[in-house]
């Protein structure tokens, strides 16, 4: 326990002063924003989405992955069947080629069906899909799907 550390703070391991005043804004935001506070995925009623459905594996798309994985969601990745990705060893689409990836110490794995990509995802790793239109997208019901194809026009993603 620091040496000062206010009666309102947030005990969440703070020693220096730049640490308390971080946890001073937490619960600030936390008043402000009228939340619950806590773990964001310790609770049964998670203030956001857990499964994220992400449009492409390339190189910017498996960075997007990685973020969301590492902030607890269950991340599944779409993909067509022969990638044009060009940096292949730092993209999740080069599971496409060798059934499986590592990127930042994260592994992504190619699947072929919703029910195996559900399952590898609750498991931890990136499961991705080969599924250039989306088809799937009524058995995933995932919280948010994000496009990450870098095309020069829109190749069907359509909100609704």
């Amino acid at each position: 326990m620091p040496a000062y550390m206010p009666r309102w703070a947030y005990d969440i391991g703070a020693e220096t002063p730049n640490e308390i005043a971080i946890s001073v804004m937490a619960e600030i935001l936390q008043v402000k924003n009228q939340a619950p506070g806590g773990l964001m995925m310790g609770t049964d009623t998670p203030s956001r989405p857990l499964r994220v459905v992400i449009r492409g594996a390339g190189d910017i798309a498996t960075g997007v992955a990685l973020r969301l994985w590492h902030a607890g969601f269950k991340v599944i990745m779409l993909e067509v069947e022969k990638p044009t990705v060009i940096r292949r060893t730092v993209a999740f689409a080069q599971a496409v080629f060798d059934g499986e990836t590592t990127v930042e110490g994260v592994s992504a794995k190619r699947v072929a069906t919703v029910q195996e990509a559900l399952r590898i995802a609750e498991n931890g790793a990136i499961p991705v899909l080969i599924d250039p239109l989306c088809e799937c997208l009524h058995e995933l019901q995932p919280g948010c799907v994000v496009d990450a194809i870098l095309a020069k026009e829109n190749l069907g993603t359509h909100p609704g």
